[in-house]
Parts: structure tokens; C-alpha cells; sequence
């Protein structure tokens, strides 16, 4: 004789030596196909419509506004240690306006304390990647647009046209080698 099974033909005809206690659950992460046919987003068409958002640069505000923080909070610390060794105030000053024209100097040049951790320095460096990276591929930044890989039809125009132009210069030579 069979014993009977635990929930709608599921689970296990006895729980003996099984380990388990039996009780069945059911999947809660299991997608239905429903779920899984995306009718709202069917085509990228509808997610770029409106073409990429534009990716907002560094702002060059906040930038300098960093760099000139990283030099007062550099030359702060410098008056606080000579204040604290027993400098004069005539030799702290003089010792300040030598160390603000080194540290202006430094950061200028993008050493330490000027924001390094910082987004808009971070989104800076990429800028200045991305444009080394450009001039190394060669590709020129006229005429590109952001998100038009996505627009399909857009596409299928540049690659239609390529094949025109490829088809075109195949009818020129062949041309060219009749005349000749």
C-alpha cells in the first residue's frame, strides 16, 4: 500500500527518515510568465523616448570652492602648530603666505586635498579619462548624441545608409575599371 501524499500530489508520502518535518511552501519567487512578458517596456523605443538624460558634468563652482577649502583648512593647520611652538605673529605670516603659494601650487596640480573622494573631482577625472580615451581611439565627440544606440529605427538608417555608400563606391570602381 502507498502511503498518501501531503498536499495536492506534492511532498512526501512520509516524512521517515527524511529529516523533515514535511510541511510544503510554496515559492514565493517563482515568476509566473505573465510576470515575465514585460508588456510595458516591450521595446527600448518606449524607455528612450525622450532621448538619454544628459550626463551632467563636474560643477567647476564646487570644484574651485573644494580646492580653495583644501588650502585654508592645510594653511589653518600650519598656523595652529607654529601658534602652539611660540612663533611670532610677523614669522606665522610670513610662514603662511610661503606655505599658501606652495599648497595653491599643489593642488592646482591635483596633489592631495583637492577633494579627492569628492563627486564632482571624481566626475572631473572621468571626464578627463573619457577625453584621453577619445583622442586615443580617435573618435571625435561632433555629432555624437547619448542613448542613440539604443533608438533602433536610428539604426537601421545608419546601417541602410552604409550599405548605400558601400554599394555606391563598388558601382564607382567597377566603373573606374571599365574605363580603363
Amino acid at each position: 500500500r502507498r502511503g498518501a501524499m501531503a498536499y495536492n500530489g506534492v511532498g512526501l508520502a512520509t516524512v521517515r527518515g527524511s529529516g523533515t518535518s514535511g510541511y510544503v511552501q510554496g515559492n514565493k519567487f517563482h515568476l509566473r510568465a505573465s510576470r515575465l512578458q514585460r508588456r510595458e517596456h516591450r521595446d527600448l523605443r518606449d524607455l528612450h523616448a525622450k532621448g538619454a538624460a544628459p550626463s551632467r558634468g563636474p560643477n567647476p563652482e564646487i570644484l574651485e570652492h573644494n580646492r580653495k577649502r583644501a588650502v585654508e583648512a592645510k594653511l589653518f593647520e600650519l598656523r595652529d602648530e607654529l601658534e602652539e611652538s611660540g612663533k611670532g605673529e610677523g614669522e606665522i605670516e610670513e610662514a603662511l603666505a610661503e606655505a599658501r603659494a606652495r599648497i595653491e601650487e599643489e593642488v592646482a596640480r591635483g596633489g592631495a586635498g583637492a577633494g579627492a573622494g569628492e563627486t564632482h573631482e571624481r566626475a572631473a577625472r572621468k571626464q578627463r579619462e573619457n577625453e584621453a580615451l577619445r583622442k586615443a581611439l580617435r573618435i571625435s565627440g561632433e555629432g555624437r548624441v547619448e542613448g542613440e544606440a539604443f533608438d533602433q529605427e536610428l539604426q537601421a538608417r545608419k546601417r541602410k545608409e552604409r550599405v548605400e555608400e558601400r554599394e555606391r563606391a563598388e558601382v564607382e570602381r567597377e566603373l573606374k575599371a571599365r574605363r580603363r
